[in-house]
């Protein structure tokens, strides 16, 4: 899970470790790493475990309503915040279709296009594209210094 983390080649780890197998400092490990590889990092537990200490900087647990097509959230833990215990998410809201329109899709693929470009080559080249004012937008994004992000590891 760690090397997954740092690796930079993982947008999201999602783990499923032994019940009471992950120490405190295992996990702050894990956290350190997503951090330096800029992953989302997930680690998914028994609820009965979710007092029990760790490094993490958000715990989550998640509840059935008694209604089927509803979760309840309680956030265990936060960084800089209180607890807050049975939100209500109903799952038609939480899987709303965002990628039902096709312009949506192709913009997530153009941005997944260009930072593939820009890992390939560290200097612009031309691009071919149907539309001028596209590729005029794809190479004018591969000149801009990729600044600095910042992800937040969850477990």
């Amino acid at each position: 899970v760690e090397n997954a983390c740092k690796s930079a080649s993982c947008g999201v780890v999602l783990a499923w470790p032994f019940a009471n197998k992950l120490k405190p400092q295992a996990s702050r490990r894990i956290q350190i790493m997503a951090k330096q590889g800029q992953t989302l990092a997930c680690l998914f537990q028994p609820l009965t475990n979710r007092y029990t200490n760790s490094m993490a900087e958000l715990r989550l647990a998640l509840h059935p309503d008694k209604n089927t097509d509803q979760l309840i959230l309680d956030i265990c833990k936060r960084r800089g915040g209180w607890p807050i215990n049975h939100l209500k998410v109903t799952l038609t809201e939480a899987t709303t279709p965002t990628h039902m329109s096709a312009e949506y899709v192709q913009h997530l693929f153009m941005r997944w296009q260009v930072e593939q470009q820009r890992q390939r080559s560290t200097r612009p080249h031309s691009i071919v594209a149907d539309n001028p004012a596209l590729t005029a937008a794809i190479e004018a994004n591969l000149v801009q210094p990729h600044g600095p992000t910042t992800s937040h590891a969850l477990h």
